[in-house]
């Protein structure tokens, strides 16, 4: 497992219940597909979580590509327009 893991990218536990699998469903041909198959399956996450963390979803829907976190953050108090005035209180009736 250690030597076939570290050809193709994937950790000992990941070949070994991959194969295991394999053998359990498909008898001696799943043994041999077990490790590409994984392989295959393991790329394609990978791949899946990239995206994912490159997107909107992941980054929020004010995010554009190219721009970082610090950019899109709301600005602090200090940055922050001047809010407007609020009007006063209105004064009780019946006092």
């Amino acid at each position: 497992p250690k030597l076939v893991g570290d050809k193709v990218g994937l950790h000992p536990v990941w070949v070994i219940l991959a194969l295991m699998a394999g053998g359990a469903l498909f008898g001696f041909t799943g043994v041999l597909l077990a490790v590409p198959v994984a392989a295959v399956i393991g790329v394609m996450i990978r791949f899946s979580i990239s995206r994912y963390e490159g997107s909107r979803l992941y980054h929020g829907h004010d995010w554009t590509p190219g721009t970082t976190a610090a950019e899109v953050a709301p600005p602090t108090a200090e940055e922050a327009p001047p809010k407007a005035e609020e009007a006063p209180p209105k004064a009780e009736e019946g006092k």
